[in-house]
């Protein structure tokens, strides 16, 4: 990795490159490692075995596959160098106070070494590269005033143990860590929680989200219609100051500055590049798909069952509503229905009707631009309901009726509306009810029937009875007879001469025996002179008549069915009956 504080001291250094520096007690020396100068040294190792306390040694870029054990106080500076362990104990070793290291990738430590142990104080780790070990620093040294800041913590197994009381940034930044969980919220590139070190109460501060050395180019940016702000201020640059802004705006267009407006000629979807230079001469690249949008989106209602399963175009069954909303460029943000009356919904897969009724539906939807289609309307119409049908006898509402009978149907629905109304009598075919149905048949005429409505929905079969007997009674008058003769009920003789009048001595059995086979009887009334004296309704129908009667009455049996029907007979007798 180049940093600009380390080639700054090389440039200054470049006139010793040829002889190695011979120092003293009481001036630090400079030692070279790599590089092509004469007397330069080829490891690490050999030059810290050389030097003292206070010296500087420059490692040139390169990688030095040994394991460093700095044990005396210098200052070891890296350009582009890395110190490979080769997976054997600890890559680095740190054991004289006073000692300071930057500008290394260190990596590849054994599989329970570090790549930086430190056994000392007044330690400075800044700007290294540290990965690819199973401790990335490890220090049990507690309060050894070790400042470690400005560095990178990658893919260690353990990136850093600590016992305590040591500092891990620098007051305003720490380190990239790559296991940090925290968040960036102000994105300022410091996170916004403190990074905890393992091992005791250590902890980093102000952990960087991005890698320690270059810029990091980031940009945001706000749409309105086709023009787009764009702002770069979100870049980082954790050593050093943006300097550039060099924007290329994907449509043949380039603009400079930390924040530029531009306006698009349409919609469409433009590849969008910042590129980001700091006063180091350290650049970095962003590039976005910058979507411009002023395309409304479009979005269909589906029903399922996608077909109406009733007739003429209902359901009879609920209805799942599906929105189908598509946006090509920025994408949807919502779709929004109402159904009839009601307030709008935002849709969330889960839309259905169940009442019934031909129903309204309105919906639209917008795009993450805010672009919003026009309101589309679609109806469907639902009808769950069976009709129901009501029967009504024109003459009377008894059980029987005696005589031709008229019975109307009428069909009922309340939201389809009633298709036909279908009857049968007495088990026949179906017929479609059109006037009203003249019942003429003697007995217990069964009458089917339904409605169906235009929806397809019919009601269960149904059925009335319509009772018609037409026809009286019968009755034979079996006592007393015309033109005999009873002692105390008993027939005696049969007369002549009496003008067909019954004689009766004492009391007498008016006996008659009554028949109907349709409706049946219903009761038998009997009359002295037209004073009813007893009803009957059960057979037999014999009344005993005993009271002083004297002279000629005349008997009367009048008998009824069930429809009303009746039929009466006169019986004429002359009586003696003054025993009571």
């Amino acid at each position: 990795m180049k940093y600009g504080a380390v080639l700054l001291a090389i440039i200054i250094s470049l006139p010793l490159m040829t002889m190695q520096p011979q120092g003293d007690a009481s001036s630090p020396s400079t030692f070279y490692v790599g590089g092509s100068g004469a007397g330069n040294y080829t490891t690490i190792q050999d030059a810290i075995d050389a030097a003292s306390d206070g010296d500087t040694i420059y490692v040139y870029p390169g990688t030095y596959k040994e394991n460093v054990v700095a044990d005396k106080g210098v200052n070891i500076i890296g350009v582009n160098a890395t110190i490979d362990g080769g997976k054997a104990g600890d890559t680095v070793l740190i054991t004289a106070n006073h000692t300071s290291i930057s500008g290394f990738l260190i990596e590849n430590s054994s599989s329970t070494g570090a790549g930086i142990v430190i056994e000392a104080g007044h330690i400075e780790i800044h700007e290294c590269t540290i990965e690819n070990n199973f401790y990335g620093i490890y220090t049990d040294c507690h309060n050894c005033h070790i400042n470690i800041s400005h560095n990178n913590f990658i893919n260690n197994s353990h990136n850093a143990w600590d016992s305590g009381g040591n500092t891990w940034d620098d007051g305003a930044k720490g380190n990239y860590w790559d296991d940090y969980k925290g968040n960036d919220e102000d994105m300022d590139g410091i996170g916004d929680s403190p990074y905890p070190v393992e091992g005791g109460t250590g902890q980093d501060n102000y952990p960087l989200i991005y890698p320690y050395g270059l810029p990091v180019a980031i940009f945001m940016y706000t749409p309105d219609g086709l023009e787009i702000k764009f702002d770069g201020s979100f870049s980082v640059d954790y050593n050093g100051v943006i300097e550039n802004y060099t924007w290329n705006l994907g449509d043949g267009n380039v603009s400079y500055g930390e924040e530029v407006n531009h306006t698009y000629n349409g919609s469409g979807i433009y590849e969008v590049t910042l590129t980001v230079k700091d006063n180091n001469g350290k650049t970095d690249v962003s590039t976005q798909d910058v979507i411009v949008d002023i395309e409304a989106p479009s979005t269909s209602c589906n029903f399922m069952p996608e077909q109406a399963n009733g007739d003429n175009g209902w359901y009879i069954s609920n209805v799942w509503l599906n929105f189908n909303a598509s946006d090509s460029l920025s994408g949807i943000d919502y779709t929004k229905y109402k159904i009839d009356g009601n307030s709008w919904k935002i849709y969330d897969g889960n839309a259905f009707i169940r009442e019934d009724g031909n129903h309204s539906i309105q919906y639209y939807s917008a795009d993450k631009y805010g672009n919003a289609e026009s309101i589309k309307h679609v109806s469907v119409k639902i009808d769950k309901t069976a009709p129901y049908t009501t029967v009504e006898p024109h003459e009377n509402e008894s059980v029987w009726y005696k005589a031709d009978t008229l019975v109307s149907l009428e069909g009922h629905d309340n939201t389809s509306g009633i298709y036909a109304t279908n009857y049968r009598i007495n088990g026949g075919v179906f017929v479609q009810y059109n006037q009203e149905i003249d019942v003429t048949s003697e007995g217990i005429n069964v009458i089917d029937y339904y409605s169906k409505d235009n929806a397809g929905n019919a009601e269960k079969l149904k059925s009335v009875e319509i009772k018609i007997d037409k026809t009286n009674p019968a009755m034979d008058v079996k006592a007393p007879k015309k033109s005999y003769l009873y002692l105390m009920g008993r027939e005696i003789i049969p007369l002549s001469g009496f003008n067909n009048f019954a004689i009766v001595i004492g009391s007498t059995n008016v006996n008659v025996d009554v028949r109907d086979s349709i409706s049946g009887v219903k009761k038998v009334e009997f009359y002295v002179d037209n004073s009813l004296k007893e009803t009957l309704s059960e057979p037999p129908y014999v009344w005993n008549w005993n009271e002083v009667a004297v002279g000629p009455y005349t008997l009367k049996a009048v008998a009824y069915d069930n429809a009303g029907n009746k039929v009466s007979t006169e019986i004429p007798v002359m009586v003696l009956n003054i025993q009571y």
